[in-house]
């Protein structure tokens, strides 16, 4: 009734078309910034992977000399998983803090009332943040600690 009360050259919006509309536009937002999201977590964890294998090979005249000193494999494991679960931690703990301050910004530039963010997405981040750092420290740890201590002194 409302499209015939109307002028040809005007075009009434029904609001499930309205709706409709609307959906169809933050989904073309949301995908790409999900895709990018994805992309750059994958990113982040060849590089904290990466630095993690980096700095434990670095340190094999250190787990040499805890080896011929008498450390087992396991208390060098131990060892290296706990400073680096540490570093982990301190870089969660970072990353929270400014994706939190971010969305601060975010909301009022947008002048939205509260921060669009929840505490369980902060937790979440967190502990993947810890869970890649323990993965990309055990693996090369392993490896490391069972290397022979005469070997690695010998060559240092």
């Amino acid at each position: 009734k409302v499209k015939a009360m109307f002028s040809p050259e005007y075009y009434v919006f029904e609001s499930s078309e309205v709706l409709s509309i609307v959906n169809r536009l933050i989904d073309q937002v949301v995908i790409p910034v999900s895709l990018l999201a994805s992309f750059s977590l994958f990113v982040a964890i060849i590089v904290i992977s990466n630095t993690m294998y980096l700095s434990i090979i670095d340190r094999k005249r250190e787990i040499g000399i805890m080896k011929a000193i008498g450390a087992s494999n396991l208390t060098v494991l131990k060892n290296l998983a706990v400073e680096n679960l540490v570093i982990g931690a301190i870089g969660g703990i970072l990353s929270l803090v400014i994706l939190y301050m971010f969305f601060v910004g975010i909301s009022l530039i947008l002048q939205i009332g509260n921060t669009p963010i929840s505490f369980a997405i902060l937790i979440g981040i967190f502990m993947l943040s810890l869970f890649v750092t323990v993965l990309a420290s055990i693996i090369p740890a392993y490896n490391t600690s069972k290397i022979r201590p005469l070997s690695v002194l010998r060559y240092e």
